[in-house]
């Protein structure tokens, strides 16, 4: 079912619940006088509250889908052309393609020939008496035979059919843009409401007054005042403000205290929000005029009722100032205000309320009555033309099997797109300064002062700080259960000490996990765990090795294990680590034993990344390396019978490292994928791009839809004589296609590949140490205009100023080149020494024009390329273009080959 189909339901929906509605409300308001004089405005108040709710679920619990009835119903546009769908019998799944709906022109053509087959087992003489393998057989046969005539019959539909459009979908469509656009008119009527009144409120100036009817509204709501209303109000849904006429202090105390008491009743009662709820069920109802009627006197039942609420158990004397002051007051309303009266066409009838002093109703009962009687109704009333098929109830039902073209599934990849973002592990090794616990965001990072957990809500915000020390080395942080493991510091004697602290997310209640072993370490870091066990590296004094604890059931930390023991996941990576520390340590360079151990070295496997993610991510099996030679590593999956599968070479280490496959640099900035099933080795990325083509690219983390990079290049250098770099995060689609500049990284604290494992990705966002949360969309961060390859204005300027330069050089133009300079030009003015030549240079391609603005004081090298020096062959006019208070101006210049 397409959007268009739903939208049709909806708008059926719509309609059947208005028929309904529509006789409710008239009858409420012919009979509304009488009822007000037995129940009191409060008793209609309510009743139109519960017509507004029904009216806002476009839903109608009708019993025409229901089998097993030959009931019919009220229908409404009963003709073709206002079709619905409706399902019939228990054995129905059919989906009925709206597709079929485009071929209602064809002439004489019936349901059949439209590749929609339906063979009644009745009509087949089917029947319980015949054999089944015959039964089978049959079936078998007459699928074969319609299907071959359904794809013969939609390939001459598809040729021949035109787009058709029925009157339900027309009339839907315009529904929904009558309501968006009643919607947006409220919306902006309400701001344009508060817009006018902002400028003119004051606070009340008057100590007496203020002090008053702050005593009577108990400080619930602030009190304003302003001089463009003649009657009190309340105004705002969410701050709700009290105003009052800037001559309030004419009143008399007895006219105040009622003032006050009525517009707090409406405060009291949520009046604003009840008639937001109304006015949006009358923006989703437009159509019907009866709604009009009913959202009219709803805002009047509503002013009724506070007035029966303020006047409870009042004398006539105070009954007479009441009205008294309703005849002085007459203004206008808003949808999101209230006024202390409406107009003068309801004063008569407003003010014989006011003198009615009798007991009312609360009427729970007549309530209940109308609210049953408008949904029984709404049960047997429906609008659309709808087929008639015969109705099967549970004692004889017909089965029928339905046989359309094969279609391939549209959305097959849509449902497997979202099942595999929701079930994406944001919990990964690369995303180690985050942790997910639910939809909240545990988040390690740095100060001046040391390491903190946060606790953001939803991912949304700065978040909470939970913990907080001196530990300066890197968090590391798992979730196992419901705890959190994260790496910190202790007081272990007289001196403080590595430990592993144990966070209850339930509770948040923090200890120390290592507090009863004595063994103390200098660091610990990179949590992990694996098959109830925990892993962390640790410096034991030697060399940078891992240990291993065990975990109960409960999380508690109960023993270390031993490293030389079969359930210690980091033998092999400390022997190997150790053979690196023997070699580099203890022997001396170029020694027979020095070149031994580097023979051990080179035949040893080592781990590539942490083994225990990698386990958890490929099913037990890890990604190892080895020396090859002095120049590359080979790669291979170790699987969990010891068995090693070749991957690839490589003369740097994998970067990132997904369930499928491993991604990696090669000797060059392009980005390289090994496929785990296949092991087969392919370019993943390369920046087309001239000016991006030889840039750093870093890869630094991944999601289930995007592998994301820092990629930089040198455009030049400052005042200082210091490098600037052009730094941007970019991500690239894992399924393949172009990458998007997503942030631009404004004077970078770390080097590009600084940023692995020091920044996090979830939902969207992008945690990054020293910088903070990041929006990974390139329209938010305004970037739809480098990745359009448009230029900023000071790469246009620079053109300009390098096609001038061009021009002037090739044709010995000395006057206009001194004129580009710059005024610590101290070079000699050199030009083309062939200028009778210089009507076939061929300009060719501008490059080092920088992505963003620069600061004044900056120069950039620019590089112009052509053709027509001396043969065919490709000559460079290189520039120094820097940037003054004055403008670009060209610090250097001279031709390359």
């Amino acid at each position: 079912m397409n959007m268009t189909d739903i939208l049709v339901h909806i708008f059926f929906d719509v309609i059947e619940i208005n028929v309904t509605a529509s006789l409710v409300i008239i009858l409420l308001c012919l009979f509304s006088q009488k009822l007000k004089k037995r129940y009191g405005a409060g008793w209609t108040k309510t009743v139109w509250f519960l017509l507004a709710v029904r009216l806002l679920i476009p839903y109608n619990f009708s019993l025409l889908p229901l089998s097993g009835y030959s009931f019919t119903g009220i229908q409404f546009l009963n003709m073709p052309g206002f079709e619905q769908e409706i399902y019939y019998g228990q054995n129905s799944d059919a989906d009925t393609d709206k597709d079929d709906k485009n071929m209602d022109n064809a002439d004489n053509v019936d349901k059949a020939d439209y590749g929609i087959t339906t063979i009644p087992i009745e009509d087949a003489n089917l029947h319980d008496d015949i054999d089944n393998a015959s039964q089978i057989g049959n079936l078998q046969n007459s699928y074969s035979q319609i299907m071959r005539e359904n794809e013969h019959k939609e390939n001459i539909i598809n040729k021949t059919s035109q787009p058709h459009y029925s009157y339900s979908e027309i009339l839907a469509l315009i529904w929904v843009s009558g309501a968006l656009i009643f919607a947006s008119y409220t919306i902006l009527s309400y701001i344009a409401f508060t817009l006018k009144f902002k400028k003119s409120l004051t606070a009340v100036s008057d100590k007496s007054l203020k002090s008053q009817v702050s005593a009577m509204t108990e400080g619930k709501t602030p009190v304003y005042q302003s001089r463009r209303i003649s009657s009190p109000m309340l105004i705002g849904i969410v701050n709700t403000k009290l105003i009052i006429p800037s001559d309030a202090n004419r009143w008399t105390m007895t006219e105040l205290k009622l003032i006050i008491k009525h517009e707090m009743c409406h405060y009291h009662k949520k009046d604003l929000l009840l008639k937001l709820l109304m006015t949006f069920a009358w923006c989703i109802n437009w159509i019907n005029p009866a709604v009009y009627l009913m959202k009219k006197q709803f805002f009047y039942d509503i002013e009724l009722a506070c007035d029966e609420t303020v006047l409870r158990g009042c004398i006539a004397e105070d009954r007479k100032v009441y009205a008294s002051m309703m005849l002085s007051f007459a203004g206008k309303k808003s949808a999101f205000s209230t006024n202390f009266i409406e107009n003068k066409m309801q004063m008569k009838r407003r003010i014989d309320n006011i003198f009615d002093a009798r007991t009312k109703k609360k009427g729970t009962a007549g309530i209940v009555t109308v609210c049953t009687v408008f949904l029984a109704s709404g049960l047997v009333v429906s609008c659309g033309y709808r087929p008639s098929q015969p109705i099967q109830s549970d004692a004889n039902i017909v089965e029928t099997m339905t046989v359309q073209p094969t279609k391939s599934n549209e959305n097959a990849d849509s449902i497997n797109e979202e099942k595999t973002v929701k079930d994406f592990n944001y919990n990964h090794i690369y995303n180690e300064i985050v942790r997910i616990y639910g939809n909240d965001v545990y988040l390690s990072k740095s100060d001046d002062e040391g390491y903190g957990i946060y606790y953001i809500k939803d991912g949304i915000g700065e978040g909470e700080l939970l913990y907080h020390d001196n530990y300066r080395l890197r968090r590391g942080m798992e979730i196992n259960d419901k705890f959190l493991y994260f790496c910190g510091s202790a007081l272990r004697g007289d001196e403080y000490a590595a430990t592993i602290y144990r966070m209850d997310l339930d509770t948040r209640e923090i200890e120390d996990a290592l507090a009863l072993f004595s063994q103390k370490f200098e660091s610990l870091h990179n949590i992990s765990i694996y098959e109830g066990n925990l892993y962390v590296a640790a410096d034991l004094g030697y060399m940078d090795g891992r240990i291993g604890f065990e975990l109960n059931s409960d999380g508690y930390i109960v023993r270390q294990l031993d490293e030389t023991a079969e359930d210690f996941l980091y033998k092999e990576y400390n022997d190997y680590a150790e053979l690196q520390w023997r070699q580099s340590a203890e022997t001396e360079f170029g020694s027979e034993e020095y070149w031994n151990l580097a023979d051990i070295l080179e035949g040893k496997y080592q781990s590539v990344i942490d083994d225990a993610y990698c386990k958890k991510l490929l099913n037990g099996r890890q990604i190892v390396s080895k020396y090859k030679d002095e120049a590359s590593r080979s790669f291979y999956l170790k699987n969990e019978d010891g068995s090693y599968e070749y991957l690839c070479d490589s003369a740097s280490y994998p970067r990132i490292i997904t369930d499928k496959g491993m991604y990696y640099n090669n000797i060059d900035s392009r980005i390289w994928y090994t496929d785990f099933e296949t092991k087969q080795t392919e370019l993943f990325y390369a920046d087309k791009s001239r000016e991006w083509a030889g840039a750093e690219v870093s890869m630094i983390n991944y999601d289930a839809d995007y592998i994301y990079a820092v990629q930089e290049r040198s455009i030049g250098y400052d005042s200082d004589n210091m490098t600037v770099k052009e730094m941007y995060l970019i991500r690239i689609p894992l399924s393949g296609g172009n990458a998007q500049k997503i942030y631009h990284i404004e004077n970078p604290e770390f080097h590009g590949s600084g940023w692995y494992r020091n920044c996090a990705v979830y939902f969207g966002q992008m945690y990054m140490e020293n910088i903070g949360v990041v929006t990974l969309e390139p329209d938010t961060n305004e970037l739809q205009r480098m990745n359009g390859g448009e230029l900023c204005s000071d790469s246009v300027e620079m053109r300009d100023i390098a096609e001038s330069l061009m021009t002037a050089y090739f044709e010995n133009d000395e006057e206009t080149v001194r004129m580009l300079l710059a005024e610590d030009f101290n070079g000699k003015i050199q030009l083309y020494d062939n200028p009778e030549n210089a009507e076939n240079i061929e300009k060719l391609y501008l490059s080092g024009l920088p992505e963003d603005t620069i600061d004044i004081g900056v120069t950039c090298w620019l590089s112009y390329e052509f053709r027509g020096h001396v043969d065919d062959t490709l000559n460079y006019l290189s520039m120094e273009i820097t940037k003054t208070p004055k403008g670009f101006r060209i610090k250097s210049f001279g031709m390359e080959q």
